[in-house]
């Protein structure tokens, strides 16, 4: 994906030096106690204004990570000895280094601090789009490549988009780099075609511009004409009446709901996370199920190998960060009428508080049929806990729903806008015509989320389901049996796992430690989504930058500084990173305190139906409940 480098979107949010992290526009609520809460807005401030006054933070230092420390995990929801802290990322762009740093609250305290020199490539900002706008628009050869199509700096916008996984021959030099592509100014609509065949890649670290990729141009130029807006693509949710009422209940960030505990918050570059997902049924008190669950990586890989478009494999999460990207949810459009809206502050590139208005919705809805059998039948009802983000042209919205039976599901909405390239005739091969001259180009999309299970307990396992065919024998004669195979995955090699939808395959993370009467162990069943095979030739470089995407199932021991699934700085880091590294020891992941890292994603092949405003796409996976509302018998461990 691209961000336009020149709208700056965090610059129209209103500064906020004291409000809480969250607040509930509609019903009221205030700001978390302990040390569990999100960070406030004050809080913010004071770190900024702390680090600076120890001579931390220069003119060019960038704030890349401004987030609460999460503290040690434990079975209660708070932990009052723990200290208050927040991690925080200082890159100072002028001279490559970057800090973690560890500061205590509310002292505004150094507790620790790391330095990594250069090699290190953290992801692109704001001030990065602008940074490279500025050089490219005064560079000659970029004004020349405009020239060739009778256009001037002023006739376009300039888009940053990641640094790709294919290198340059500059990059291993250690200076970090961003490409920027024009598109054309049309006006106030938001379509905005590509000035085909340029590309402008600059050097941050120098301040330079490196080189300018310049095709031959695509005849005839694109026109406004060209991707005019169809009005039958537009429209919106109908108004709903009146407000229904609600069976949850809100307290800071933290939320009841039919059995269903759990708190939310809003991490900057992972997006909406989930903390402490609990779930009693029957009056029973709710029981632990995930300590943390959120969005670890998003990779979109583009299909055209062309020179201006082979380098297009994005990784929105470890580039651009998706809490960054946040959008506010619209009522009536995002979301209903009725729906409660949260309002984030996250540090901006310079350290100080932004308020994010609305990024965070919750509702209920009609969730189907619930359950049929003869002449009875009863409806469900859902609570959806919503976020979306917009990376340049695409949008993507992250819903966890819950269901009154103890089901917990994420649903991916794709929309927004292809990314299309300007040609003079369709190529089938690599994309199809949406409107005169333009084909949106085939590309796929992965995404990765860390689940940090924790059911009933630290103590879990993995075990791999699947159905397996029978042989013809005594036992089976007419050859119609099947049965079902099972195995505990035990080490972190063996546990990186592909689909087998022939098979029916499904991973149940179990706790050995808590069975019931049944003899069955309390766990909870992954029910897989789609997942493409991975495009890119085998010997391609992407492959060893996005090995998440080549596997649905990865289990690890938790570590917690094991949070990105391809690394922490995936564009220009180094390869393997992420998941092949933290596998690469083979720990042992049976009856232990375990992270399951679960691959969805879709191959898109574009349609002229979906131009110039693409409608929804949808990718859902369920964790299911299984022997988990049954009675467990405390204290005896599974055979």
């Amino acid at each position: 994906m691209a961000v336009r480098a020149s709208v700056g979107k965090a610059g129209r949010a209103a500064i906020c030096g004291c409000a809480a992290l969250f607040s509930l526009v509609s019903c009221g609520g205030g700001p978390e106690r302990g040390t569990n809460g999100p960070l406030t807005g004050a809080e913010i401030a004071l770190i900024g204004d702390s680090l600076r006054a120890r001579g931390l933070v220069a003119a060019t230092t960038i704030f890349q990570t401004v987030a609460l420390h999460e503290p040690p995990k434990t079975g209660d929801a708070d932990v009052p000895s723990a200290p208050r802290q927040a991690e925080v990322q200082l890159f100072d762009g002028s001279t490559g280094v970057l800090r973690d740093l560890l500061v205590t609250l509310p002292e505004g305290r150094v507790a620790l601090m790391t330095e990594r020199g250069h090699g290190v490539f953290p992801r692109l900002t704001s001030q990065d789009g602008r940074d490279g706008v500025r050089l490219l628009s005064g560079d000659s050869t970029w004004i020349r490549a405009l020239r060739r199509r009778g256009l001037t700096p002023s006739d376009v916008l300039v888009a940053m988009t990641g640094p790709g996984v294919l290198g340059i021959p500059q990059e291993e030099a250690g200076a970090r780099y961003a490409r920027y592509l024009p598109l054309l100014r049309t006006g106030p609509d938001f379509v905005e075609p590509p000035v085909e065949g340029i590309v402008g890649i600059v050097d941050l670290t120098n301040r330079r511009v490196a080189e300018v990729l310049d095709a031959d141009p695509v005849q005839p130029p694109l026109t406004r004409d060209s991707v005019r807006l169809a009005p039958d693509n537009e429209g919106s949710m109908p108004r709903a009446s009146g407000r229904p009422d609600r069976s949850y209940r809100v307290a800071g960030t933290t939320v009841s709901w039919s059995g269903w505990e759990f708190r939310f918050d809003m991490h900057p570059r992972d997006g909406l996370v989930l903390h402490d997902l609990s779930f009693g049924s029957r009056g029973r008190p709710p029981r632990r199920i995930l300590s943390r669950a959120a969005l670890a990586e998003m990779l979109v890989p583009y299909g055209d190998p062309s020179a201006t478009w082979a380098f297009r494999s994005i990784f929105d999460v470890g580039e651009f960060g998706i809490g960054r990207t946040a959008a506010t949810l619209v009522p009536d459009q995002d979301l209903p009428a009725s729906a409660d809206r949260f309002d984030a502050v996250l540090a901006d590139d310079r350290g100080a508080p932004r308020r994010r208005p609305g990024v965070i919705g919750l509702y209920e809805r009609d969730g189907g049929l619930r359950w049929r059998h003869r002449d009875q039948a009863k409806r469900a009802r859902e609570l959806v806990l919503r976020s979306a983000a917009t990376v340049g042209n695409y949008d993507y919205g992250f819903s966890w729903v819950f269901s009154e039976d103890g089901v917990v599901a994420m649903e991916i909405d794709l929309t927004g806008q292809m990314q299309v390239k300007g040609v003079a005739a369709a190529d089938p091969r690599f994309g199809s015509m949406v409107a005169g001259h333009l084909s949106a180009i085939v590309h796929q999309h992965f995404f990765n989320f860390r689940l940090d299970f924790d059911v009933d307990g630290r103590q879990n396992r993995v075990r791999e389901v699947e159905t397996a065919t029978m042989a013809i024998d005594s036992l089976n004669p007419h050859g119609t049996g099947f049965g079902v195979h099972s195995a505990v995955l035990e080490r972190e090699l063996q546990a990186i796992r592909d689909l087998a939808p022939d098979r029916g395959r499904v991973w149940i993370v179990e706790n050995p430690h808590r069975v019931d009467s049944l003899g069955g162990m309390a766990g909870y069943v992954i029910v897989p989504g789609p997942l493409p095979a991975l495009q890119a030739a085998p010997a391609a470089h992407l492959n060893d930058h996005a090995a998440f995407a080549r596997h649905a199932l990865w289990v690890t021991a938790w570590n917690e500084k094991e949070r990105t699934a391809a690394g922490e700085f995936p564009g220009q880091g180094s390869s393997g990173a992420g998941l092949p590294a933290f596998s690469s020891d083979n720990q042992s992941v049976a009856d232990a305190d375990i992270v399951v890292w679960y691959t969805t994603g879709i191959t898109h092949l574009p349609r002229p139906e979906e131009w110039p405003v693409m409608p929804v796409s949808r990718i859902r996976f369920e964790l299911r409940p299984n022997h988990f509302l049954t009675n467990p018998l405390a204290g005896k461990r599974a055979q």
